[in-house]
C-alpha cells in the first residue's frame, strides 16, 4: 500500500474534488433545474486534503496524521519570510492593476465584479477578515 500512496493520493485528491463539484457543473450546462450553492468551489479545493489525510491515515495510522498535522504548527523560517508573504502578494496584485491600466487606458471599475457575498453568504464571506 505504501508503494502506492502517491498514486493513491493524486487520484483520490481529483475524485473527491470533482466529486463536489460534480453538481455545480451538472447545474451549469443545465441538466440539473435546482440551483447549487456556489459554496461548493470553495468545498471542493479541500480534495487534495482530504485524500492527503485517508492516505496517510491508511498508510501510517494515526501517529502519521499526528505527524502530517504537526507541520501546520510548526514554524521554522525567519520573520522575513512571513512579511514577505504578506506584502509580495497585494503588491503583484497593485502592479498588475496598474498595468491593466496603462494597457486598457482606464482603471478597472471594481463595480463590474460584485461583491463577494454575492458569491458566498455573508458568514462564510466575512470569514477571511476575522
Amino acid at each position: 500500500m505504501i508503494d502506492h500512496a502517491l498514486s493513491l493520493s493524486f487520484l483520490l485528491a481529483y475524485a473527491i474534488s470533482w466529486l463536489i463539484w460534480l453538481p455545480l457543473v451538472l447545474s451549469g450546462q443545465g441538466w440539473i433545474d435546482r440551483e447549487i450553492s456556489p459554496n461548493l468551489y470553495a468545498l471542493g479545493f479541500m480534495g487534495p486534503m482530504i485524500a492527503a489525510l485517508i492516505v496517510t491515515a491508511v498508510t501510517l495510522g494515526l501517529l502519521g496524521i499526528k505527524q502530517l498535522l504537526s507541520g501546520l504548527i510548526r514554524y521554522r523560517v525567519s520573520g522575513r519570510w512571513y512579511a514577505f508573504v504578506l506584502v509580495v502578494p497585494p503588491l503583484l496584485l497593485v502592479v498588475a492593476v496598474a498595468i491593466n491600466s496603462m494597457i486598457m487606458g482606464e482603471w478597472p471599475n471594481w463595480q463590474d465584479y460584485g461583491r463577494i457575498e454575492d458569491l458566498f453568504n455573508p458568514n462564510l464571506a466575512s470569514f477571511p477578515f476575522f
